[in-house]
């Protein structure tokens, strides 16, 4: 049932004439023993030719991606499986860009609803280890609005 939701959501989504309202997404996560909160984000879903939903959100100097390659709905994404992914980037003036990418972990979707406004809700937790730095407690609430 809930891939039928995301699938519709992603079909209807890409049929949309105009786009009024812009997807959004609150990410937040213990990076290195430091709180990190994203203050901007996208999310994208596409079906080509399984449901992949990528999470993205920016700091002013990082970048945390999640990527779902199969998205069948609420439940464990393993890092161990190829299909999905997580990476966290980090920007250094004069030095250039850090990513770290997971090694280990797993993104749990806890939440796939419609809610009475009409916006699907994606909510979920993940945590990860890229190579010497260890994300915890991330937390991610995707809204997806169709008119």
């Amino acid at each position: 049932k809930s891939l039928i939701t995301v699938a519709s959501i992603a079909v209807f989504a890409a049929c949309k004439k105009n786009n009024t309202t812009i997807p959004t997404v609150v990410m937040s996560a213990d990076v290195a023993s430091s709180s990190w909160v994203s203050y901007q984000s996208r999310v994208t879903i596409s079906k080509t030719p399984t449901l992949h939903v990528t999470i993205a959100a920016d700091s002013a100097t990082t970048h945390m991606q999640l990527d779902l390659g199969n998205y069948s709905g609420p439940g464990t994404y393993s890092l161990y499986d190829s299909a999905n992914s997580a990476r966290y980037t980090a920007f250094y003036s004069g030095v250039g860009n850090v990513t770290h990418v997971a090694t280990s972990g797993q993104i749990v979707v806890t939440d796939n609803v419609l809610t009475s406004t009409g916006a699907t809700e994606i909510k979920g937790t993940f945590k990860f280890l890229g190579d010497t730095l260890s994300v915890k407690n991330g937390a991610f609430d995707v809204m997806l609005y169709l008119n």
